[in-house]
């Protein structure tokens, strides 16, 4: 990655492809560590996406007082 330096902001990507690996598994043993795909920006359609990091404030929300077994239905 290339980041501005004022900012930090992401400004390039720079990666190769290993073409062994397209598949998850190379022959030698070697996997990759992530996948990009690439759409071109005259293909692409606008999209929103949320991003969620957690459901609960509590790690054991039905521990909280007063809080809902949420484990039963």
């Amino acid at each position: 990655m290339v980041r501005d330096e004022a900012t930090g902001e992401v400004v390039e990507l720079r990666r190769t492809y290993d073409r062994p690996t397209k598949s998850g598994d190379a022959p030698d043993g070697r996997k990759p560590e992530g996948t990009l795909l690439w759409i071109s920006a005259a293909h692409a359609l606008a999209a929103e996406v949320r991003l969620h990091d957690r459901l609960f404030a509590a790690d054991r929300p039905d521990a909280v007082e007063g809080g809902t077994d949420f484990w039963r239905t």
